[in-house]
């Protein structure tokens, strides 16, 4: 008798937890069985609507890739075909006298940090 007075108390203790006490609003109106299919595909058009916007911003991400990566590989290959003499041409100078003062600057900065932590 008390395997049914339990199954009798768990079925209640369900509808009234799971039935009853909804925390959401819900529509009493129910005008036919296909209200859950156009539910459905609203939420499907939804979610479409933005994948939709995703894919081209990845595509146009991509396209501008695609363009850079040839461009950039044109110039690389047009700089190593390019005759240079290193050693006395004065862009090579000026621009490894630039980055060792910037190398310098970053070695002077990280002694201080060091110094001012410890």
């Amino acid at each position: 008798m008390s395997f049914k007075k339990n199954k009798i108390i768990s079925i209640f203790s369900f509808l009234l937890l799971f039935l009853f006490l909804c925390p959401l609003m819900v529509k009493a109106q129910f005008t036919g069985i296909f209200d859950y299919f156009t539910s459905s595909m609203e939420g499907v058009e939804e979610f479409s609507g933005f994948a939709s916007r995703l894919y081209q911003a990845i595509g146009l991400l991509l396209l501008i890739t695609y363009i850079l990566l040839g461009v950039f590989s044109y110039l690389l290959q047009w700089i190593i075909t390019a005759p240079v003499s290193l050693y006395n041409s004065t862009l090579v100078w000026s621009g490894w006298n630039f980055t060792l003062g910037l190398a310098n600057i970053f070695f002077i900065l990280i002694f201080l940090k060091l110094i001012f932590i410890s």
